[in-house]
């Protein structure tokens, strides 16, 4: 262990790791028997990596609805490429 290692300190990693693996804060209070969202925040820690695949979310969640809905246009066309705009001669 670190000379400067603290039992304390595993409180932060007691709710850190449980937010970023799906737990929610109400979820981390009752494992650490805090009964304030203010209490548990104080131990709750985000980092730049964690950063980054927050913001990442968004971004797939976006994606992932676009693929669904060209799926279902496809499925819808019974396989055939749906063109829009065109004009009859």
């Amino acid at each position: 262990m670190p000379a400067d290692f603290r039992f304390y300190d595993l409180r932060r990693t007691g709710h850190t790791l449980p937010t970023r693996s799906g737990a929610t804060l109400k979820d981390t209070m009752v494992r650490a028997g805090q009964s304030t969202e203010k209490a548990a925040l104080i131990y709750q820690h985000s980092d730049h990596d964690r950063q980054k695949e927050v913001a990442g979310g968004p971004d797939q969640m976006v994606w992932g609805v676009r693929e669904k809905a060209r799926e279902q246009r496809e499925k819808a066309a019974g396989g055939a490429e749906v063109v829009q705009g065109a004009k009859e001669v």
